[in-house]
């Protein structure tokens, strides 16, 4: 148990280590940070149940497996519905800032999803924070 802990704490240091490095970008750095939370790997190990919905097709779980080790997924060029530019790039971020229409529904369609989250929470009785600062 001891050296389960000792190796633990190792990582944890070595993690930080990197997460703290000037010359990791700002998407790698939230992305690390996200991955240090609890459950961020619990996807990874869920067992398939199909009348639960915890199924993934190979091609789902191969495109959300790149995106969580940050690896390209080399899709072909995507196009803003809205405004006809180029919007997501080769690892698969939707690039927002530059579209005004695209960036209001996005944070409009957001701003649901946690509402809807939280309200799941609450009627389960389970404390939840959403979007903690120091994810982002």
């Amino acid at each position: 148990m001891e050296v389960t802990r000792a190796m633990e704490d190792y990582y944890q240091d070595k993690f930080n280590q990197i997460a703290k490095d000037t010359h990791i970008s700002a998407r790698s750095r939230t992305r690390l940070n996200m991955l240090k939370q609890p459950g961020a790997t619990s996807w990874l190990s869920a067992t398939p149940v199909r009348h639960l919905s915890l199924l993934m097709r190979a091609s789902e779980f191969r495109i959300s497996l790149k995106r969580f080790l940050g690896l390209p997924l080399h899709l072909p060029p995507q196009q803003c519905f809205h405004c006809h530019q180029l919007r997501i790039d080769s690892l698969g971020d939707h690039k927002l800032i530059s579209c005004n229409h695209s960036k209001v529904l996005f944070q409009r369609r957001h701003k649901r999803i946690l509402n809807c989250i939280r309200s799941f929470c609450q009627d389960a009785q389970v404390s939840c924070t959403i979007e903690p600062a120091h994810l982002f």
